[in-house]
């Protein structure tokens, strides 16, 4: 029995430390005076749909804990957009905190480099969940954003606007301004942890892969990101950037700083990944960062009709097989 105990507390042990996720790629070099604002790397293909959501006015429906930002908190967002005429709602949940805190699920008072108002964004303020000083640490936020309409296709500002889940085809994903700083540019070694040259605190942001390729993470040529993927204990793999150590103001949608996940098929939800990396420094305390993305370029999937006109049409399921009769005019 005690073996037994002793071997559980191994595998305990070991799954809390490949919880924390593995190290990016150390940042390249970066100016924070350049910024690209004319970039495709948030504008929809030309054969799309070029609509692209609105979230604001967020309001907490149920779950989690008295302050509505813990892991199991689900909120609720209206007329995030107009898809065909129908209007689109969406539903936040918050599926995880790991080593994080979520100080504000999403700002509407963010402003973007140029102080112009980002309230449509989903924008999040982020930070560790301990002061930082000396010890390498990685955290995350992650969200699921799941879609929905009224079955009348218009909303009636009560339940029913949540009644009828729907899928979204060609979703665009954009996440701006993983950026950072250098931590006070000292490195302490890490506390026991192998530390990489230099030091920073830099935001992180990834996209769950469906399939291999799916989303496709797209950068600009100039960017200032460095790729990071990896996989947690469960199998699901994340793919994504890490930012650099280049401060930039606001929101910024500088194509430096931007990624963009593009997603193939159709989908009833998205869940990503908001982050920091911190690769031991100064103390640089608990920073509280702001975050911000968006959709777009999401259509409806195709939909085909029978080339006849069905006169009757039954089913029937029967000893795990299901049997489909129908006639027609043909």
């Amino acid at each position: 029995m005690k073996k037994m105990y002793l071997l559980l507390m191994s595998l305990s042990a070991a799954f809390l430390v490949m919880a924390q996720p593995t190290l990016p790629a150390n940042p390249v070099s970066c100016n924070a005076n350049s910024c690209i604002t004319n970039a495709n790397i948030d504008v929809c293909p030309a054969t799309s749909n070029f609509v692209v959501t609105d979230t604001r006015n967020g309001s907490y429906n149920r779950g989690n804990n008295g302050n509505h930002l813990g892991a199991g908190a689900i909120w609720r967002y209206r007329n995030i957009a107009t898809v065909a005429g129908v209007t689109i709602n969406a539903e936040v949940t918050i599926n995880t905190v790991s080593n994080a805190t979520l100080d504000d699920i999403d700002d509407d008072g963010a402003v973007d480099q140029a102080n112009n108002s980002i309230a449509g964004f989903f924008s999040p303020r982020i930070g560790p969940d301990q002061n930082l000083n000396g010890t390498n640490r990685r955290g995350f936020v992650q969200f699921t954003m799941t879609f929905f309409k009224n079955s009348t296709g218009t909303n009636s500002n009560n339940g029913n606007d949540f009644a009828t889940p729907v899928s979204l085809a060609n979703i665009n994903y954009v996440h701006y301004d993983i950026d950072g700083n250098d931590a006070d540019n000292k490195n302490t070694g890490g506390s026991g942890v192998t530390s990489t040259p230099g030091s920073w605190y830099r935001e992180t942001g990834h996209a769950q892969r469906i399939a291999p390729g799916n989303p496709i993470v797209l950068a600009n040529s100039q960017t200032d990101l460095v790729s990071y993927t990896y996989t947690d204990p469960v199998t699901t793999t994340w793919t994504g950037f890490a930012g650099t150590t280049c401060e930039r103001d606001g929101v910024s949608r500088c194509a430096q700083v931007t990624s963009s996940f593009s997603y193939s098929g159709s989908l009833p939800s998205i869940t990503f990944r908001m982050g920091y990396d911190y690769n031991a420094g100064g103390n640089v305390g608990r920073p509280i960062r702001q975050y911000g993305s968006r959709l777009g370029c999401f259509n409806f999937p195709s939909q085909s009709t029978l080339p006849v006109r069905l006169l009757s049409f039954t089913a029937g399921y029967r000893a795990q097989k299901t049997t489909l009769n129908w006639a027609s005019d043909l």
